[in-house]
């Protein structure tokens, strides 16, 4: 257990000194890529990806996807979309091949899909690179660039304020 708290802290400071360093880039980029991070409670509904994408102008092979689990189990060890804490190591290094493979995407918008708090999901959130990050919860305003404040399970709504306040901001 001691341990487990010294891991936490060394991973609170790596998030920290990341977003000291973070800038988002804001006007004239046109979107190519999305990254989406999925809480354990609500799924963004992977059927309105393709409105999502019609919208933005981004191909659909272009949407990648990361979803937080608690504890995989043993017919989830194999998927490639799925994370849990113990996948983060300490000072929040990536352990995994999957999340290395999502960091190393440098996505033009991530959408921070989740209200829950933990720090996996906020490790994954901040060390993920991309240009501008969108989330649902208001307190993360240290890791999102834009805070859509709606209810998660109305993904048409989410979509319509993500693309409204990007086309405010000239990022679309």
């Amino acid at each position: 257990m001691f341990l487990n708290g010294l891991k936490v802290k060394s991973i609170l400071r790596k998030l920290k000194e990341e977003n000291s360093y973070r800038s988002p880039v804001t006007v004239g980029n046109k979107l190519q890529s999305i990254g989406i991070i999925e809480g354990e409670i609500g799924a963004f509904n992977r059927t309105k990806v393709k409105e999502l994408c019609k919208l933005l102008g981004v191909k659909e092979d272009k949407v990648h996807f990361m979803s937080f689990v608690k504890k995989k189990k043993k017919e989830q060890l194999e998927d490639k979309t799925l994370f849990s804490a113990r996948d983060i190591g300490w000072k929040g290094v990536f352990k995994t091949p999957q999340l290395k493979d999502f960091k190393a995407k440098n996505f033009d918008l991530l959408i921070n899909y989740y209200t829950e708090r933990d720090i996996a999901l906020n490790a994954v959130s901040t060390l993920v690179n991309s240009k501008f990050k969108v989330g649902l919860r208001e307190d993360m305003y240290q890791i999102n660039d834009l805070t859509v404040s709606v209810n998660m399970e109305e993904t048409d709504v989410v979509i319509r304020e993500i693309i409204k306040y990007l086309e405010i901001l000239k990022i679309r």
